[in-house]
């Protein structure tokens, strides 16, 4: 993890909604730039995952060395803390061996824990506050601490009865001061940050016509595959848990991509809100596909 008072490695970062372009434009930086990608995905960790989660392919990478992608089986448990702890270490790998770290992803929570350098080393349990979150999901309904977890994080992906990472995950961010209070943090990194949005209608033809690829090409075999992990957070997820209601309720292709593109529009519309509200001292956004500002600015970044 960079320290305040040290030289801060530079590094480019990109985030935005899914199906905004990020990582084919992370590929075209790193190839031009000398770069190498981690990626900033909460589902694109696990093994397995890939169809569903809109992992990159040998082929699209184009050669470009991409870190933080099938690490993990599903059943292990992975939080910001342990992607700020890996994505850093990998960040000063890649500065080490003369190359620019480019990290590219759609859950803000990580980009922004990441970036902003909050003390999120391996906290101590505190058996107080899981006491306290025992004690109100008692008196509570069940989805309780998930509520809160989602006005916390809205990019969750755990599920809402997954009470152990639920209570992991609060106690990760009260415990570091993840909970928004940007008075306990600083910039850990000389970043450029580049936000790429698009118009919602936009996003959801380009999520369309995702779902319509995925499901034409394996999604369907993907999730039987993993059946043994249907319950588990990591399935829980946007596109793998439609799959999952619509193959025990034994709907068909058609009515699995209807749920899907419901799913996509608003996770797409909780991206562009936490995209909206992040800010680096550093940053530039593109809107539409039109990067002329972004290649300037990577362009002026670099050569300073």
């Amino acid at each position: 993890m960079v320290q305040e008072n040290s030289v801060k490695e530079r590094i480019i970062a990109i985030g935005g909604p899914t199906c905004v372009g990020k990582s084919a434009y992370a590929v075209k930086l790193a190839r031009k730039y000398n770069g190498e990608i981690i990626s900033a995905d909460s589902v694109q960790i696990y093994r397995g995952l890939d169809i569903g989660s809109g992992k990159i392919t040998e082929k699209e990478m184009r050669g470009i060395p991409h870190y933080m992608l099938s690490i993990i089986d599903p059943l292990t448990p992975f939080t910001v803390v342990d992607f700020v702890q890996k994505a850093s270490e990998h960040i000063s790998d890649i500065i080490s061996r003369g190359k620019l770290p480019i990290v590219v992803g759609g859950t803000g929570f990580y980009l922004n824990a990441l970036l902003k350098g909050y003390s999120c080393g391996d906290t101590e349990p505190n058996y107080e506050l899981r006491e306290r979150m025992h004690t109100l999901q008692e008196i509570k309904d069940c989805g309780y601490l998930g509520n809160v977890l989602t006005k916390l994080d809205t990019t969750t992906t755990l599920n809402a009865n997954d009470t152990p990472r639920l209570e992991r995950q609060l106690e990760t961010i009260v415990s570091s001061g993840n909970e928004g209070d940007d008075a306990t943090c600083y910039e850990a990194y000389d970043a450029l940050l580049i936000i790429m949005d698009a118009n919602r209608s936009i996003l959801d033809d380009l999520a369309a016509k995702r779902i319509d690829y995925m499901l034409d090409h394996g999604l369907l075999e993907e999730v039987m595959r993993m059946k043994k992990f249907w319950k588990f957070s990591c399935m829980s997820t946007v596109g793998y848990r439609e799959v999952i209601a619509g193959l025990e309720c034994g709907l068909d292709k058609a009515s699995i991509a209807d749920l899907m593109r419901d799913s996509y529009h608003g996770l797409i519309k909780k991206q562009q809100i936490f995209f909206n509200w992040m800010r680096l001292s550093n940053e530039v956004y593109s809107y539409n596909g039109d990067m002329k500002a972004v290649n300037k600015a990577v362009k002026e970044f670099l050569s300073q």
